[in-house]
């Protein structure tokens, strides 16, 4: 499990634990519940809480108004396709700011924010193939690049199932290219 995962498991475990305590208290000593009856009501509402705020927390940590502001520099020739929020997990702590597509590269660049300084291009001369994988060994959200000089990139992204498709596209007119060339 990669850093940014293991925070917001943390994250909702926290408000779990409290709100199973808040709760087995309340319905203990206010509502004069008996004590293993409010220990049940206790721990289902903290479950429940702590899974939604997990939810939430990875849905909404990093304010869309910040992820507006990131653009990148592109070349005279280059146009952008598509572009999500996204999370750069490859590296030992992950980066939060936004994967874009252009006729020429992936680009990857954090938001101002993000303590963690991280940009960079892969070109699509380079993509070997995408592939996806599941965080927490639940949510479809995780986007794998693989180039052919053998890096694997790794991101956490929004509208996974269309960046799949765009990347295949990319592999196969870059195959199709390689062929012609041969």
């Amino acid at each position: 499990m990669n850093n940014y995962m293991k925070r917001i498991v943390n994250y909702g475990a926290v408000q779990g634990v409290t709100f199973f305590i808040i709760m087995t208290g309340i319905s203990y000593w206010v509502d004069n519940i008996s004590f293993p009856e409010a220990l049940i009501i206790g721990f289902v509402g903290g479950v429940i809480l702590g899974i939604l705020n997990s939810i939430l927390f990875y849905k909404f940590s990093v304010a869309k108004y910040v992820l507006d502001a990131v653009s990148v520099d592109l070349d005279t020739d280059e146009k952008i396709q598509f572009q999500t929020p996204a999370n750069y997990t490859s590296g030992t702590e992950p980066v939060s700011g936004k994967l874009f597509l252009t006729n020429k590269r992936f680009i990857f660049k954090n938001h101002k924010n993000d303590k963690n300084v991280q940009q960079f291009s892969i070109d699509l001369e380079d993509l070997k193939k995408a592939d996806t994988y599941k965080t927490l060994g639940f949510f479809e959200n995780g986007l794998n690049i693989y180039t052919a000089s053998g890096v694997t990139h790794k991101f956490i992204v929004d509208r996974l199932r269309q960046w799949i498709l765009l990347a295949a596209k990319k592999v196969e007119i870059r195959q199709e290219n390689l062929e012609s060339s041969n």
